[in-house]
């Protein structure tokens, strides 16, 4: 098996893939070996095992993607967890990589970067009841209007559309979704790019805030938020083996 290169980020770079997490069960062994004992304590807490071997793969990939950008052993990477449950590397030598990750029905959404803060979302695609109570009820007055008045074809995929948009907007400024969820707004037009329209009054207006979708798996939506300059968007090619 060929092992991948090291990996080199510019900083006008972010670097994402979506990974089939069934694809490298057969990795299983080798990234439980890499992750820290405190990543298998909460491997354990999971009640179903598709769900424990996800999380285990999940981050064993990216320990794995971690240590080729940093060149180090995987499992000596140092990741904490903020209070809002957001991801970060806490050596300072490290700390001006940024990344987040997202996973939904086996499959894994990862994107990292330099400097800015990064978030994104990945969600499974399927028939949901009281999309406009939920609307109505999680998202901002705005937003709710928007949903109302797209065609009833459109709505499924405007609810999607949405709500990855807005969490992956939340996980960048490491925020709670249901406390800040209302607070701002995008886009819900599924056929028009995607947009933040307004940003929560205790968000950092210093820099800009980027929101794209990105293409995804069949019956799936996904979408990356960063802050500072516009960047370039690389997808990892050369990441089908480990």
């Amino acid at each position: 098996m060929k092992q991948p290169s090291c990996i080199k980020i510019a900083d006008d770079e972010i670097f994402f893939g979506i990974f089939n997490l069934d694809y490298y069960k057969t990795y299983l062994s080798s990234f439980l070996e890499i992750l820290s004992d405190e990543e298998k304590n909460r491997a354990e807490r999971y009640k179903f095992e598709r769900d424990k071997l996800h999380y285990i793969i999940s981050h064993g990939i990216l320990r794995k993607i971690l240590s080729l950008i940093l060149n180090c052993n995987p499992k000596l990477i140092s990741i904490d967890i903020s209070d809002e449950g957001k991801p970060f590397l806490d050596t300072p030598e490290h700390c001006d990589l940024k990344f987040n990750l997202s996973h939904s029905n086996g499959m894994l959404f990862l994107a990292l970067t330099r400097h800015d803060e990064i978030g994104v979302d990945i969600e499974y695609i399927k028939a949901t009841r009281n999309l406009k109570d939920i609307i109505k009820r999680f998202f901002s007055p705005d937003e709710y209007k928007q949903y109302l008045q797209l065609p009833e074809a459109q709505k499924l995929a405007a609810f999607y559309f949405g709500w990855t948009c807005k969490e992956a907007f939340v996980k960048a400024i490491g925020s709670g979704v249901t406390e800040s969820f209302s607070q701002f707004s995008v886009n819900m037009n599924p056929s028009l790019p995607a947009t933040i329209l307004s940003i929560p009054e205790s968000c950092s207006k210093e820099k800009n805030w980027h929101i794209q979708q990105i293409d995804s798996p069949l019956d799936f939506q996904a979408a990356i938020c960063w802050q500072g300059h516009t960047k370039k968007l690389q997808l990892f090619d050369a990441f089908q083996d480990f």
